[in-house]
C-alpha cells in the first residue's frame, strides 16, 4: 500500500496549526502559525499569500482560517486587498494605530472578523468599536475576571486562549467565552473507571499486528469480533484505492492482502473512531501526530511502525481517560517504547517529541530537533493529508 500523494509548494511558508473551538469543542477555525513571522515580516506576507491562493486546503480543510498579524504590517496595508469573506484576522490592543484602524474598517467592510487581542483600561473606544471578538490570555485569570464586566458590556464575543486543561476550560465556558484555544484538549479528563473491553481488544491487537511472529489464525479471529473493523477491512479492501479484479469476503483474506502497515492504519481508525464523547479533533490530532512519528522515523533510525505506535499510544491517555501506565499495562510493547510513551525517552522518544512539538506549534522545540524546518513542515502537510483522507467523512484511503 503507498502513501496518498500530497502536492506541495516550496514557496510557501512552513506553517502549523492551533484549532479554535466552540462551546461544543466543534472546530470553528484553525490559526495558522508560521515559526517566523515575528522574527521575519515578509513571511506574514508570504503566508497570507499563500492563504489567498488556496495553498492551505489540506489545513483548513474548509474550516476558517485565523492569522495574527502586527499593527505595523496591518498599518503599511498590506492587507488591503485580503478578500477572503471567512478569514478571521487577529491583532494586539496596543499595536493599533491610527492606520491600523483605517485598515480594519476596510476590513471588516469585506466581512473580514477582528479579533483583538488584550485590550486594557486604556483601549481607545474607537479600538474597541472595530473589534468582533476579543482574545484574552486565561492564565492571567485575576486580570480577566477584572476585564470582563466591561467587555460584557459592549456585547463582543470572547475567546479564552491558553486553556491548559478541562477545569480550566469548564470554568471559562462558565464565564461565558466563546471560542476556546490551547492543549486541553489532549488532556486526560477525570479517570473513568475503566478501560472498555472492546477497546481493551484493539489496543491489544494494535500493539501486536506488526509482529512478524503473530498468528494469523490469532488476528483473524480478533478483526472478527470486531464487527465495525472487519466492516471497514471489507470496504477497504473491495474499494477502488485498492484495485482488485474480484469482491473479497473473506476476512483471513483481507488481512493478507493489505499487509501489516495498512492493517495497523485501519485499526487506529476504527479504534478511534469509535470512541464516544471526544471531540473529533482529538482523534485527529492523535492521527497526525502517529503518522507525522511514522514518516519522521527514518531520520533518527527508528523502525517507523514502532514510532507510529509511540506517537498514539502518547495520547492515549486522554482518549481513554485513564493513565498512561494503566493503558499500556499487559501490553506487549518493547521497555523502549513504554519509555518513549510515558517520558520521551530514547530515540523513539525523540521521535515523538519532534511531532508534539510541530502539533502545538512549538518551534523552538522544533527547531531545536529538526535540522530542516521547510523539510518537516513537508512532511507534516503529508501526514495531515493522510488523516484527511483516512477519516470516514473523507473517504477510505489508507497507507
Amino acid at each position: 500500500m503507498t502513501d496518498m500523494a500530497v502536492t506541495t509548494n516550496f514557496s510557501m511558508p512552513a506553517v502549523g496549526r492551533r484549532p479554535v473551538f466552540d462551546r461544543s469543542l466543534h472546530t470553528v477555525a484553525y490559526e495558522l502559525v508560521s515559526p517566523n513571522a515575528h522574527r521575519r515580516p515578509g513571511d506574514d506576507k508570504m503566508l497570507l499569500q499563500a492563504l489567498a491562493s488556496g495553498s492551505f486546503g489540506d489545513l483548513l480543510r474548509g474550516t476558517r482560517p485565523l492569522v495574527r498579524v502586527s499593527g505595523d504590517y496591518l498599518s503599511a496595508g498590506h492587507l488591503a486587498t485580503l478578500a477572503i469573506a471567512e478569514a478571521i484576522v487577529d491583532v494586539h490592543a496596543m499595536d493599533v494605530d491610527d492606520s491600523a484602524i483605517e485598515q480594519l474598517q476596510g476590513l471588516r467592510e469585506r466581512g473580514v472578523t477582528i479579533v483583538l487581542t488584550e485590550p486594557g483600561p486604556f483601549t481607545p473606544s474607537t479600538v474597541l468599536d472595530l473589534a468582533d471578538m476579543v482574545r484574552l490570555d486565561v492564565r492571567a485569570s485575576s486580570l480577566v475576571i477584572e476585564r470582563l464586566p466591561g467587555l460584557r458590556a459592549r456585547g463582543v464575543e470572547l475567546i479564552a486562549d491558553n486553556v491548559e486543561n478541562h477545569r480550566e476550560l469548564d470554568r471559562w465556558r462558565d464565564q461565558g467565552f466563546s471560542w476556546f484555544q490551547g492543549w486541553f484538549l489532549t488532556e486526560p479528563e477525570a479517570h473513568q473507571t475503566g478501560i472498555p473491553h472492546d477497546r481493551l481488544s484493539l489496543l491489544r491487537l494494535l500493539a501486536t499486528v506488526d509482529d512478524p511472529d503473530r498468528d494469523l489464525d490469532d488476528i483473524e479471529r480478533a478483526v472478527e469480533a470486531q464487527p465495525a473493523l472487519s466492516y471497514r477491512l471489507l470496504r477497504y479492501v473491495n474499494s477502488a484505492y485498492v484495485g482488485l479484479r474480484h469482491r473479497m469476503d473473506s476476512i483471513r483474506q483481507a488481512v493478507m492482502t493489505v499487509g501489516p502497515t495498512a492493517m495497523r492504519d485501519l485499526i487506529a481508525v476504527t479504534m478511534l473512531e469509535a470512541v464516544s464523547g471526544k471531540p473529533r479533533e482529538l482523534l485527529r490530532t492523535l492521527l497526525i501526530r502517529a503518522k507525522l512519528s511514522e514518516y519522521l522515523a527514518p531520520r533518527l533510525d527508528v523502525p517507523p511502525a514502532t514510532a507510529f505506535m509511540a506517537g498514539l499510544f502518547s495520547g492515549m491517555d486522554a482518549v481513554v481517560d485513564r493513565p498512561k501506565e494503566e493503558i499500556l499495562e499487559g501490553l506487549p510493547l518493547s521497555d523502549e517504547v513504554v519509555g518513549a510513551v510515558l517520558r520521551l525517552e530514547g530515540e523513539i522518544g525523540a521521535v515523538v517529541a519532534l511531532a508534539i512539538a510541530y502539533e502545538q506549534c512549538d518551534w523552538s522545540h522544533a527547531l531545536f530537533r529538526a535540522q530542516d524546518i521547510g523539510e518537516l513542515a513537508e512532511i507534516y502537510l503529508r501526514a495531515v493529508g493522510w488523516v484527511e483522507s483516512a477519516m470516514p467523512s473523507h473517504g477510505d484511503a489508507l497507507g
